[in-house]
């Protein structure tokens, strides 16, 4: 995270490949459209608009998900030491009337299944730490709860949620190399086993900085098999660009 003197704003585009032989078609996947502005010292107003794209055989569906505002604050370093906080919310923005174009959201991209759950509004919060290592490398942790909140639908219930990944590899200030291991535990969703309420994934990243432009690509693959029933990998890009 980093405390920003200009505003920022990204797209991030994910492409899954499935474990049956559907057509997908090219734009097929979850979009994030993203604004970061700065509040000072202090930190970062956030947020991201969530967007789904079907186009498999006789399907063509879209739908935008929950809408997430939020701030980031950053506490000082400690030598090479760095930790940031984030708090925010998902509003309840999702349309219940596509749940099927939601779904298939939450399955390609479930480490952030908050997007895509209809009438919710979900609060978050992520502590993040970062350690240097040597004069290159990274580690990193992150881990928080969600709260999902009901705010209309018959027998929905309040859940609780936990987010968590933990992060590794070579960062510098034009080049990033990153294997991170990501997954969410569903803390009080019922008649499902312990095991099943752990649902993680590993992921390669890859960045650089071409003067205001940054652009990476990452590849994810799920670790369980509830998500491996659908899902064999996904194939991802992300563009951030730093206004001035």
């Amino acid at each position: 995270m980093v405390i920003l003197v200009c505003a920022q704003f990204g797209i991030r585009f994910m492409h899954p490949h499935l474990s049956d032989d559907f057509d997908l078609k090219a734009l097929t996947g979850t979009y994030d459209f993203s604004f970061a502005f700065p509040l000072g010292t202090a930190g970062n107003l956030v947020g991201t608009v969530p967007f789904v794209k079907v186009a498999i055989e006789n399907q063509d569906s879209s739908n935008f998900g929950n809408i997430y505002v939020g701030l980031q604050t950053r506490q000082p370093e400690e030598g090479a030491r760095t930790t940031w906080f984030g708090f925010g919310a998902f509003l309840p923005t999702a349309a219940r009337d596509d749940e099927s174009t939601l779904l298939f959201g939450a399955l390609t991209n479930y480490h952030d299944v908050a997007k895509y759950i209809p009438e919710y509004l979900t609060l978050v919060m992520t502590p993040n730490y970062r350690q240097r290592v040597g004069s290159s490398g990274v580690l990193g942790l992150e881990v928080g709860p969600q709260v999902l909140i009901p705010t209309g639908g018959e027998g929905d219930e309040l859940e609780i949620f936990l987010q968590y990944g933990v992060v590794a590899g070579f960062q510098s200030p034009s080049l990033s190399l990153l294997a991170e291991f990501l997954g969410i535990f569903m803390m009080t969703i019922d008649d499902i086993d312990m095991g099943e309420r752990f649902v993680n994934s590993v992921q390669a990243r890859a960045a650089t900085r071409i003067g205001l432009f940054r652009p990476s690509l990452f590849y994810r693959l799920p670790l369980d098999d509830s998500q491996q029933e659908f899902l064999d990998s996904s194939l991802g890009v992300q563009l951030e660009v730093t206004l001035k």
